[in-house]
C-alpha cells in the first residue's frame, strides 16, 4: 500500500506534531515494511528514513501572506501531489485536510 502524509512538521522537529510526525513514520515504517509511506513536506529535511520512506519537497506558492502559503499548501498542493503519485490512502497529521473529497480514504489526526 502506498501512504501518503502530509509531513509538514518534520520541518520544525522540536515541536510536537513534529516529533509525533517523526516517531509514526519511523514505527510505521518498522510494522509495515511492505508499505511505502510518501512524506510531503514543503521543505527537505534532513532526517534518517527508512528505506520504505521518500520525501517529497512541494515547494510553497510565494504569496506575501505566510498563512495563505500554508493553506494553499495543506488544501491544494500536497492534495495535488497525493493525486499525482496514486496513494492509496492519505493521512493528514493534524487538522489540515482539503475540503473537497479525495480519490482515496483519508486519515487525519486531531490532537487534544
Amino acid at each position: 500500500m502506498k501512504i501518503g502524509i502530509n509531513a509538514r512538521f518534520l520541518t520544525a522537529p522540536f515541536t510536537g506534531i513534529g516529533q509525533y510526525t517523526r516517531s509514526l513514520v519511523q514505527t510505521m515504517a518498522k510494522i509495515e515494511p511492505k508499505n511505502e509511506y510518501i512524506l510531503f513536506t514543503p521543505e527537505l529535511v534532513d532526517i534518517n528514513l527508512p528505506d520504505n520512506c521518500k520525501q517529497i519537497r512541494v515547494a510553497e506558492k510565494p504569496y506575501r501572506s505566510a498563512s495563505m502559503r500554508k493553506v494553499h499548501w495543506e488544501h491544494v498542493l500536497v492534495p495535488t501531489e497525493m493525486e499525482r503519485f496514486e496513494v492509496d490512502l492519505a493521512h493528514f497529521l493534524y487538522p489540515s485536510n482539503p475540503r473537497r473529497k479525495l480519490p482515496m480514504p483519508t486519515i487525519v489526526t486531531v490532537h487534544d
